[in-house]
């Protein structure tokens, strides 16, 4: 199985600290999930349609508020793969039933 692409939606959070909205950067959620940048893309609304494989097909992360991002990037790569594996099953299952 490929390594996973991660989608990134920066956007606003409240912090849990200090209870101010504060926005979050593409380059700051890189950061903060400890990402190669090169294996991120920027979720654009005017670009990106939420049903693309090409978007569903990604790891989604955004801001957190409690600041659990790498706890959270665990999460949301497992859950990931177990998806990947299920189309993979799937399109197997899919591919006996024809023949």
């Amino acid at each position: 199985m490929a390594d996973p692409t991660f989608l990134l939606f920066p956007g606003q959070i409240r912090s849990k600290n200090d209870g101010d909205c504060h926005f979050i950067s593409a380059g700051q959620l890189i950061n903060c999930y400890q990402l190669d940048p090169r294996q991120c893309a920027i979720y654009n609304p005017t670009m990106h349609k939420l049903t693309d494989p090409a978007v569903r097909n990604r790891v989604w992360l955004e801001p957190r508020y409690h600041g659990d991002y790498l706890q959270y990037k665990e999460r949301a790569i497992a859950s990931w793969q177990r998806q990947q594996l299920q189309s993979i099953a799937n399109k197997e299952e899919d591919h006996a039933n024809t023949n």
